[in-house]
């Protein structure tokens, strides 16, 4: 049987320069993020064993986003397909990286079919002072270890001066290991960024985004500076970077009700245009991953000062592996324990370490300054509930546990750490976005599915 690959890319990613190069075809292409590709195009490769590749429309583009859905999903049903390659150029690795995750969790249920097509490789040397062929290995072992966190294990690099023959081959290599899937869950670009803003409205909203997150850099900046001036040795200094971390986060949440408030006309005239607010809630949404990925730049920098302090609250805050309860250490705990062994020794230290808070201000002169508050938690409510939690024997789960040998916690899990509501209202208000995406969606193409019957599929010769 016939192979078959899709190619799915973001516009100026190289996607149809690499559907050209291995069909010999001549699909016209403009880089500098025009969308040239209107409609599916399937042909057969010219180079090794042979098999079908199928070059769809871009995704992210800012108009025709219905279109180009719509053009993806009948390439998807052409039948099965062998692998999905995801075409990314070579760029900042976190530009990569959030579109790899968003088309991983777009085709979750066919990951392990996915190859990502790393493309425009020669820049990569570029952007080394001395590259050669060892720099580069690292730097593709480096990628190819960061994706595999989205379940991701095939990554192929294509450099302008490759040849079409070695291409396919590299293509051929991984089809033979791969195995071919038939679409059901057709309804995957439900899930897509289909609303289209108006040119006029969009430029005004990515202004406004980049002064935005341009000010949160500058937080960024003022709290690198405060991380340098703080003494590794200081016993209070692991906290204060713990409660640096959540303002900065805190700041994210300011930057989001600033950028709703200077933008509320446009999004007053986008309800207008859909008869929803889902748009405005979408676009808000999206800024503030944007935004997150500024500070989790911000929580490397503070995790790499955690590690040069010997008081690393890291290392006495502690999860279970087993039922996921968070644990302070108590001393004398080095050895062989059991997830739920307390004492009062240890309900005192708990007191001891959060019986203080801090916060920041920014001073005139542009200085990030520390402010010290009394904690407000009340130590015998703690014992009170610790020992009501104990009676009932939710104390722990009684897995055997040797701390030295527990991993670190995560950022996420410090954060809920502090707020415990943060976990629940993050995955809610993610889940309430995707839903409301959904239904969106789904009306959009309804009402548009008259027009989009003419997207068939184009079979090249």
């Amino acid at each position: 049987m016939n192979n078959s690959i899709i190619l799915i890319g973001q516009i100026s990613s190289g996607k149809t320069t690499l559907f050209n190069k291995i069909c010999r075809e001549y699909q016209l292409v403009i880089s500098g993020g025009y969308q040239v590709t209107k409609y599916p195009c399937i042909k057969q490769s010219v180079y090794g064993y042979g098999f079908k590749v199928i070059d769809t429309p871009p995704i992210g583009s800012s108009s025709e986003k219905i279109r180009n859905a719509q053009g993806i999903k009948n390439a998807l049903c052409e039948g099965p397909l062998n692998q999905i390659i995801l075409v990314v150029k070579w760029e900042r690795s976190d530009i990569m990286k959030n579109f790899i995750k968003k088309m991983v969790i777009y085709f979750r249920k066919y990951r392990k079919i996915i190859t990502v097509a790393v493309t425009h490789w020669e820049f990569a040397s570029e952007d080394l002072s001395n590259p050669n062929q060892d720099k580069l290995k690292i730097i593709q072992n480096q990628f190819s270890n960061d994706i595999k966190v989205f379940g991701i294990y095939s990554v192929i690099y294509i450099s302008r001066n490759d040849s079409p023959e070695s291409i396919c081959t590299n293509i051929d290599n991984i089809l033979q290991k791969s195995g071919s899937k038939e679409f059901v869950d057709i309804d995957i670009i439900e899930q897509f960024d289909l609303i289209e803003i108006p040119d006029q409205y969009e430029f005004e909203l990515e202004i406004s985004k980049g002064e935005i997150e341009q000010q949160l850099k500058q937080y960024y900046k003022y709290a690198i500076d405060l991380i340098l001036k703080l003494d590794s040795q200081k016993e209070n200094t692991p906290v204060i970077l713990f409660y640096l971390m959540l303002f900065l986060k805190e700041q994210v949440e300011v930057s989001l009700v600033k950028f709703q408030g200077e933008n509320k006309q446009i999004f007053k005239e986008l309800e207008r245009i859909y008869n929803d607010r889902y748009p405005e809630q979408q676009i808000i949404f999206d800024f503030k991953k944007t935004l997150m990925n500024v500070v989790d730049q911000m929580a490397d920098q503070i995790s790499k000062k955690f590690e040069q302090s010997p008081n690393q609250l890291f290392n006495s805050i502690k999860a279970c592996p087993n039922c996921h309860k968070i644990w302070l250490k108590e001393t004398n705990c080095e050895e062989e324990l059991k997830c739920g062994d307390f004492s009062l020794k240890g309900d005192q230290l708990l007191n001891q370490i959060y019986s203080k808070r801090y916060g920041f201000k920014l001073s005139r002169n542009h200085v990030l300054e520390v402010l010290e508050y009394e904690q407000f938690y009340s130590p015998n409510l703690q014992t009170k509930a610790y020992n009501k939690l104990r009676e009932n024997g939710k104390m722990g789960c009684g897995f055997k546990l040797i701390w030295k040998e527990l991993p670190k916690l995560s950022d996420i899990q410090l954060y809920a750490l502090i707020d415990p509501g943060f976990l629940e209202l993050f995955f809610q208000e993610d889940k309430y976005i995707l839903d409301k995406q959904i239904q969106f969606n789904k009306q959009l193409l309804q009402r548009s599915s008259k027009q989009l019957e003419s997207m068939r599929v184009i079979k090249l010769n």
